[in-house]
Order: C-alpha cells, then structure tokens, then sequence
C-alpha cells in the first residue's frame, strides 16, 4: 500500500528504515542533521524540504539508501557521505543543493532545476544516465572548504545553466569529469587565472565520450562577460579556458603537424627560430600554422606520449622565449608528457 511517512528530521548513527512503497517526507531538517541508518524502498521518493530554515538546514546521509527510491529536495541542503545506490531519479528543486561527498552510482538520472546546485568531490550518475543542468541551475566542482577536488558525471552532462569555476584556483584541479558525453550551453563562470599562474590554458572539463556546444555558450571571468567563445579551447576530450596578458602572444606546440587540423596535436618534433623553422606552432583552435615568433609564450599540451622518447623536444639552436606552460594530458593528471632536448 502507498502513502506517505512526514517527519521534521532524521538523526542517528545506524539502524535500517524499510519504506516499502511509501514516501518519506523530511519536512524540516536541523542545521546539522545526520542520518547513519540504511534506507531501502520500492517505489517511494524521498523528499527533503527545508522550509523557512532552508538558508542554513542541512540533511546529511551518511547510511546507504537502496532500492527503487527517487530523491528530490526543495531547499536547504542535502549532503550525501558515503555510496547512495538508489536507481530511481534524483531532482533538485529551487532552493536546494546536493553536496557530493561520496557517491550515487545508479541513479537512472539526475535533474537540477531552475534555481538549484550540485556540486562536491565525489561521483553521481551511472553510465547511461543523463544529468541535466536546466537553465538557472549550476553546477560546480568541489565545495567551499575543498575547491581543489573533481566532481564525477557518470554518465552524460547536459548544462543549459550555469558552470561555476569561480573557486578553482589550480590547473590541476577543481575538474568537472564527465564519463559520457557532454554538452554545453549555457554561462561558464571563471576565476582568472592571471593572479597565480598568468597566461596560459586552464582545464575546466573533462569528458569521455563526445563534445556539442550551444549557441549560448558564454564565459564570465571575474564578473565581466567575455566576447564570444575566443577564450575556450574544446577538443581532446577537455573543454578548456585560455587566457593571455595583454603583451603576451600564446603560441601552441603542434609537434609534426605542419598544416592546421582544427585542434592542437602536440607530440614529438624540433623546435627552431631561424629561417628554416618549420611550421609546428599554431593557435588555440588548431586553424593556422606559423613558425616559432621570438618572444612568445609557448604552450604544450594534448601529448600522448608514454615514454621521454615520443614526448621529445628538440630546440635546435637558440630559441628566445616570452614564457613557457605544459599542460596536464587529456587524462587530468599527466604533467609529465614533455621533454625539452638541448
């Protein structure tokens, strides 16, 4: 039999709640609520809903929580600590904001409405599931007291809201990974990063699968919105920012490519400045191809090398150079994917 169980809170550290097919409505959580217990369920929602308290309510789910059981939160927030295998839908409604400490694998997928956030450091969607950003959403990497850890998609992102990187202040960090396919359309929000790292490219996405963007792909950095998509290099399974001082002129590392092929390649080649250099360099999209401009800054990125000998540079000669960066490999965490020969 259906029906609905309403309680203001939940709090205690074991114990196992059997919902069956009903709901389980929590009607007004604490400011620091946590429930240890295991929660099983076949059919029922789970809904949580802060009420006036919602600014500073918090639920937090520190026990498993199975079944065929769907999520929804209003407001306040609703944290989640450990693995939450439930397989049904998982809702954020105006007002609320899953926090991702652990994980939600199953889930069948997952929505963020108008006026909701998810974000965290841990894992949420299974590989065929959907997660969708609706306009007025956001979505974030990390939290406030960790900005520097990766939030996992499992499945396919779809943002037509609002990603939030305005605490990431690292290249290396404070990723959004997604394990399907992504698409973006909506404001991309962004810390510059020329107060700690200057000129260069910053990984904003990751992505398994394939790539599409939106015609209302947008980038706000610091506040003030940003002509066009000039400032976003896509393509090698990262969607990434790029940024410049004004006397800086970024030059892109493309290896044996001599001819542009509409994405920065990279990998082994020999670097020149005289006459005879070749014309391995080339821009954020991958379109030109130049030879090396003494004075600039230059960028290597997008190496599959595994080994120093097909991650080589040769500079032949002497080369003057306006800065240098190497970038992470399209896994994240590679920093190693270049060598500079003399």
């Amino acid at each position: 039999m259906g029906g609905a169980v309403n309680i203001k809170s939940l709090s205690g550290d074991s114990g196992t709640v059997n919902m069956y097919s009903k709901d389980l409505n929590i009607t007004s959580p604490g400011n620091n609520d946590k429930l240890g217990a295991d929660i099983t369920g076949n059919g029922g929602t789970i809904t949580v809903f802060a009420g006036q308290d919602a600014q500073y309510a918090k639920e937090g789910f520190g026990g498993n929580v199975s079944g065929q059981l769907n999520l929804v939160t209003y407001a306040g927030a609703t944290d989640v600590y450990n693995e939450m295998d439930y397989s049904g839908a998982t809702t954020v409604k105006y007002g609320g904001r899953l926090h991702i400490y652990g994980s939600v694998p199953n889930t069948s997928n997952v929505t963020i409405e108008d006026g909701g956030l998810l974000n965290g450091v841990g894992t949420i969607g299974s590989r065929n599931s959907t997660t969708y950003i609706q306009t007025g959403g956001t979505i974030e990497s990390g939290y406030a007291a960790n900005p520097w850890d990766d939030l996992k998609i499992g499945g396919n992102l779809t943002v037509d809201g609002t990603s939030d990187f305005t605490r990431t202040t690292s290249q290396h960090g404070g990723l959004i990974k997604v394990g399907g396919d992504l698409t973006l359309n909506g404001e991309v929000l962004a810390h510059s990063s020329f107060d700690y790292v200057g000129s260069g490219v910053r990984t904003l996405y990751l992505y398994e699968g394939t790539v599409q963007t939106g015609d209302k792909l947008s980038l706000n950095v610091y506040g003030t919105p940003q002509g066009g998509t000039d400032s976003f290099q896509i393509g090698h399974h990262q969607v990434n920012l790029v940024e410049a001082n004004s006397t800086d002129n970024l030059s892109f590392w493309n290896g044996t490519h001599m001819t542009p092929t509409n994405q920065v390649e990279g990998g082994s080649g020999v670097w020149k400045q005289d006459d005879t250099a070749q014309t391995n360099w080339t821009n954020a999209a991958g379109t030109e191809s130049a030879p090396w401009a003494a004075g600039s800054y230059a960028i290597f990125q997008h190496s599959t090398a595994s080994s120093p000998e097909n991650g080589a540079i040769t500079v032949a000669g002497t080369v003057d150079v306006g800065g240098m960066q190497f970038t992470p490999a399209h896994n994240g965490n590679d920093t190693q994917s270049y060598y500079l020969i003399p």
